[in-house]
């Protein structure tokens, strides 16, 4: 595992969305994020976009703490290629407010995010 950015403040004012540039692309197949945060049992969605206009969204139900944030593997076919997709940019969206901090970090291996996609 390599750490991109560690405990990088991140507050989400209620039903807004803030936008994080990433200092290295994010690719679903290794990256994660941890979020140590105050909104325990709400839910955050995330969405990755890079400068091709392709985009990902996922909804996490923050149930644990911190909570560890990996996006599932596509289930078809054609969207197979956003696995291996490289992304700049992460969209944070909170239905209430959210005060926390981010770590992102990228080289996981396959069985560290088989583990957390089970949480």
């Amino acid at each position: 595992m390599k750490t991109v950015f560690d405990k990088q403040a991140l507050y989400v004012p209620e039903g807004k969305s803030v936008d994080v540039v990433l200092p290295e692309p994010f690719r679903i197949q290794d990256c994660l994020f941890l979020l140590v945060h105050n909104s325990h049992g709400e839910t955050l969605q995330v969405t990755l976009s890079n400068d091709y206009g392709h985009s990902i969204s996922q909804n996490f139900t923050l149930t644990t703490f911190p909570s560890i944030l990996v996006f599932s593997t596509p289930p078809r076919k054609e969207q197979e290629d956003a696995n291996n997709e490289e992304y700049s940019k992460a969209t944070f969206t909170s239905f209430t407010e959210l005060d926390g901090s981010l770590t992102f970090r990228s080289k996981n291996t396959p069985q560290v995010l088989r583990r957390y996609l089970s949480e």
